[in-house]
């Protein structure tokens, strides 16, 4: 510790020495209760404009009594965004100002010293001045040169994922899994064990972030097992996210690790397949939202630059076209290349503790790869730009495929470094075979789904379907309590109206919740419908209504409903 500050010998506290100013005399007197102050280090973020500061601090919490805090450099000028950074980390005192001060003098002793830290703040490429100097992994980055630079990952925010990429147990027992599952030849499992290897190399095409979706609607194919191995490649599967996890903890995670790839194993759930389109915007635009700090203060927005692997029992890009609204959703399903695997390995008499050493056995792999990437990286991106090229040549690519080609290229690469350098007995010549035959069925796939249905064949058939539960009227009545309509045919007695329809009028009125749900029930999305209906001018949205009014039905209160003209439309 610097002059004058030092932590309780017998209790957790923090002391200073201080003027007493009756006598004169110093004493040590404390002026920072339950709590001690192990280590301050200044970080020096490598293309970064400003620094930051770690703490390392002793609480009175009996489970995990230890936090490290960091904060950026210019925290340290501001009382309250001092406080709320050791808020975000679970310290809570009181008085924070002599805390501060301490850092304060503490960080310049290490300055003096010349003791600051070179650092990064995410895995992945690491740039100085736009050029490339390094990869990191774990707490490791690797140099061109092929120093490995250990204990400088400082992940943002003081998160602990780091310590999952550490390389861990050995390397054999991961790779006779990686090899097992390469040999079986199975396609779709060995695009997911690729995705590893493809996924830094995303960075080198110059596009951002790109999603591998995987469906499979039967268990024991082998998916699970698979996408284990290929996050054992980096690091702990339990950084894997799964079903109960968020859609905004994944997101912050790719902030963290940016150019490593990121699986996310068995999404389901509505409510999980509202978020889907969000979530995929974000990935496929390499950042994420925009959001304010515990100090409401605007936070610096994370980016990536990877390929994401989704598993699934349903079809991400079918789910993209029922759920979005309105989000880009063409030139956003245009960077998902989605495979389907509903075939069981062809040897399935593998005990499930052949797959289960992944667990503590992982990262070497690639820590290996980091460093070669490191080392190669002028000529990897040569060699990935030039299978680009070759495959939009081979495969006469429209602008709107290029994602495509560049997932193709970066799984046939990633493969074939691997098989270079030992880590994995990939056969890329039949990767790249299947997975250009596969690009090519993918634009059929693509057609069909993002094949808009016309409003007027969806009005049409809605109109057949509600009948039953929908009144059909002469003309609407007039306004006034004592308009009243002709009823030319009465819904069933039970439900409720859900509909009206108006034979002069040509208008057709619907409950805006039954319109929804229709839609769904249809694997439509209702909020594309309205928009064309709106483009032909033909809809007034939500209107409030009493859908009986004029009628026996007529329940004295009001709806929101869709007021619908069939004439333009063309019904």
């Amino acid at each position: 510790m610097p002059a004058g500050w030092k932590n309780a010998v017998n209790a957790r506290a923090i002391l200073k020495e201080m003027a007493d100013p009756e006598t004169g005399n110093t004493r040590w007197q404390t002026v920072v209760k339950d709590h001690r102050l192990h280590r301050v280090e200044s970080l020096a973020k490598i293309d970064a404009t400003s620094g930051a500061v770690q703490l390392e601090i002793e609480t009175p919490n009996p489970v995990n009594p230890l936090r490290v805090v960091q904060m950026d450099a210019a925290a340290l000028a501001s009382p309250k965004d001092f406080k709320v950074a050791l808020h975000d980390r679970n310290v809570f005192i009181s008085d924070t100002l002599p805390l501060q001060e301490l850092v304060m003098d503490w960080l310049r002793k290490v300055q003096g010293a010349g003791r600051e830290k070179n650092v990064v703040g995410s895995m992945g490429w690491v740039h100085k001045d736009g050029n490339i100097i390094g990869f990191a992994t774990g707490d490791t980055v690797y140099h061109p040169d092929g120093r490995a630079e250990e204990g400088a990952v400082v992940l943002d925010g003081g998160s602990g994922l780091g310590a999952q990429y550490i390389p861990m147990g050995d390397i054999q027992k991961w790779k006779a899994v990686a090899d097992f599952i390469a040999q079986q030849g199975q396609m779709p499992l060995v695009t997911i064990l690729a995705s590893a290897f493809a996924s830094p190399l995303v960075r080198l095409t110059g596009l951002s972030g790109a999603l591998l979706s995987v469906v499979s609607t039967k268990s024991g194919v082998g998916k699970t097992s698979a996408i284990q191995t290929a996050q054992a490649v980096w690091g702990s599967r339990g950084a894997m996210h799964g079903t109960d996890d968020t859609a905004l903890s994944f997101t912050s995670k790719m902030g963290s690790t940016n150019n490593l790839p990121v699986y996310w194993d068995d999404i389901k759930g509505e409510a999980a397949f509202k978020k889907l389109p969000d979530l995929v915007y974000q990935i496929t635009q390499g950042r994420e939202k925009s959001r304010l700090d515990a100090s409401a203060k605007l936070r610096d927005i994370k980016t990536w630059d990877t390929l994401a692997t989704f598993a699934a029992n349903d079809s991400i890009i079918e789910l993209m076209r029922i759920h979005d609204n309105g989000n880009g959703s063409d030139a956003t399903i245009a960077r998902i290349f989605e495979i389907r695997l509903e075939d069981r390995p062809t040897d399935d008499r593998v005990s499930p503790a052949f797959f289960d050493c992944v667990r503590t056995n992982y990262g070497h792999a690639g820590a290996i790869y980091a460093a070669a990437l490191a080392k190669n990286h002028e000529k990897i991106k040569a060699a990935l730009l030039a299978k680009h090229a070759a495959l939009e040549k081979e495969l006469a690519v429209p602008s709107e495929e290029r994602f495509w080609v560049m997932i193709v290229a970066c799984l046939v690469v990633g493969a074939s470094l691997a098989k270079g350098l030992g880590l994995v007995d990939f056969a890329p010549d039949k990767l790249e075979t299947y997975l250009k035959r596969h690009l090519q069925s993918m634009r059929g796939i693509k057609n069909t789904v993002m094949e808009s249905v016309s409003a007027k064949e969806l009005l049409a058939d809605m109109i057949a379907d509600l009948a039953p539960d929908s009144v059909l009227l002469e003309a609407l009545p007039a306004r006034g309590p004592g308009g009243e309509a002709v009823v030319l045919s009465h819904p069933r007695l039970h439900g409720g109206i859900k509909a009206v329809r108006s034979v002069k009028d040509s208008v057709y009125r619907v409950r805006a919740s039954v319109f929804a749900e229709w839609m769904t029930a249809k694997k439509q999305n209702a909020d594309s419908v309205l928009r064309q209906l709106e483009e032909l001018e033909a809809v007034e949205r939500s209107k409030p209504l009493d859908l009986g009014a004029g009628t026996q039905y007529r329940q004295h209160n009001r709806a929101r409903c869709h007021e619908i003209d069939l004439k333009k439309v063309g019904l």
